[in-house]
């Protein structure tokens, strides 16, 4: 069956749209059964996203809309003792005006609020909220495209990309972040988008621009995506300082080339980041520390055991522990703690097991190098940028989670791998489909 599934002409567009729709029933599942706002600064987000759906930017000391106060009044936050209200309450978040997410770049809450407006008459319902909601299917939707793009172009056979497809989909941190309002919702694509145009670009089938542009764009909806790129980055130098194992070596850029690539995509994210991080502060209404949150989070110092103790903090992005209420079972913690571990895994064997200088192998060994380094990485930024410690969460280094997918992939070549893969897809997405339908 695995070699017959390996011809895309046969079954890769049916594969492909069944693993489309699929996206499409679990995020509109999960909107249904899910209306509470979610207490990962959800009721933030969507103040945010409604703000430029009307064509406004949130800024620096900009409070929650009264559109964003009646949502949160009648849905509550999944937070103990935090509603529901009335939804004529007005005065239930008394205390806790302030939007902290103006550090945030506003390109996702832009398409995201547009889009809402226009899917609102067709989704049937006058939320925004609920409207924003659903424009997670098209946001992991063209993460998952992209994914199976980039697996194509590892020759990963159809069974593997629907395999790894379903998986990831329906791990409940991508999930999640795809059905509720946040930033967030933009990781895998921008992680597997970098990706796809790296692999495209060594293979020579697209313009060297195209990776600069992924990386920019990445960037640009959610600063913490920098680490899909960050991902790309130590590929393209792993690749540079190790032979080539692949027959099609030579027509793969030099390793000059491919060093220049690597230093354009740093230059290009930092340029990126920091360009608007001195936008948002020249665009804010009250200083940086008026905002309680943020002064409760200034650090005097940071000492070096506090970078330390974040090595782990991304290891591996599908280990963050909120589960919405619907989920909150031991088999769904058991399928949670297996797709870690599958993970990580894979990622661990491939660097040590595949072919010298293989594509694999590079892209494992970037894949646990960023691991190991985002959190760390963060930590810095927010201290040097914010004056700001907190404890780095699993999902600021979801954008790595299309390589780490790639990993899983290209150890399908083993049978027991291929079986153990297949069968926690198969459960992962029952499990989901049936929890979400209670």
């Amino acid at each position: 069956m695995w070699h017959a599934l390996r011809s895309p002409q046969r079954s890769g567009a049916a594969a492909l749209a069944g693993l489309l729709l699929l996206v499409g029933v679990v995020i509109t599942l999960h909107v249904h059964a899910y209306t509470t706002f979610s207490p990962i600064d959800e009721l933030h987000h969507a103040d945010y996203m409604i703000k430029a759906a009307h064509g406004q930017l949130l800024r620096r000391g900009d409070v929650m809309g009264p559109e964003t106060r009646r949502e949160g009044a009648c849905r509550g936050v999944d937070a103990t003792g935090v509603g529901p209200f009335s939804c004529d309450d007005e005065t239930w978040l008394a205390g806790r005006e302030f939007n902290t997410e103006e550090i945030q770049p506003p390109a996702y809450y832009v398409i995201t609020g547009w889009t809402a407006r226009a899917l609102r008459p067709l989704l049937g319902t006058a939320s925004l909220v609920t409207a924003g909601r659903m424009v997670g299917v098209l946001w992991l939707g063209a993460g998952i495209l992209a994914v199976w793009a980039a697996l194509s172009i590892l020759d990963v056979p159809v069974l593997g990309r629907l395999a790894v497809g379903a998986l990831l989909a329906t791990t409940p941190v991508v999930l999640h972040a795809s059905a509720t309002i946040t930033d967030d919702a933009t990781a895998v694509l921008a992680g597997a988008a970098v990706l796809l145009a790296a692999l495209a670009w060594e293979a020579r089938r697209a313009p060297a621009f195209v990776v600069v542009l992924a990386a920019a764009v990445g960037v640009s909806f959610r600063l913490t995506n920098f680490a899909g790129a960050g991902v790309v980055v130590l590929y393209l130098v792993i690749r540079a300082l190790r032979p080539r194992a692949e027959p099609a070596a030579a027509a793969s850029p030099p390793p000059r080339a491919l060093l220049l690539m690597a230093g354009a995509v740093v230059a290009t994210v930092a340029v990126t980041g920091v360009a608007w991080v001195g936008l948002n502060s020249a665009m804010a209404r009250v200083g940086p520390l008026a905002n309680p949150n943020t002064f409760n989070q200034q650090a005097c110092c940071l000492p070096f055991d506090s970078i330390l103790g974040q090595v782990d903090a991304t290891v591996t992005p599908a280990h963050d522990p909120y589960l919405v209420s619907f989920l909150q079972n031991n088999k769904v913690r058991v399928v949670v703690k297996l797709t870690d571990w599958l993970l990580l895994g894979t990622a661990v064997g491939l660097a040590a097991l595949s072919a010298r200088g293989s594509r694999g192998e590079a892209l494992a060994a970037a894949a646990i190098v960023g691991m190991l380094a985002t959190g760390p990485l963060l930590t810095v930024t927010n201290y040097v940028f914010q004056g700001a410690f907190y404890g780095i969460p699993p999902r600021y280094g979801l954008s790595m989670m299309p390589a780490l997918a790639a990993c899983v992939a290209l150890s399908l070549d083993k049978d027991w791998v291929r079986a153990c893969v297949v069968s926690l897809a198969s459960v992962s997405v029952l499990m989901t489909l049936v929890l979400e339908l209670r």
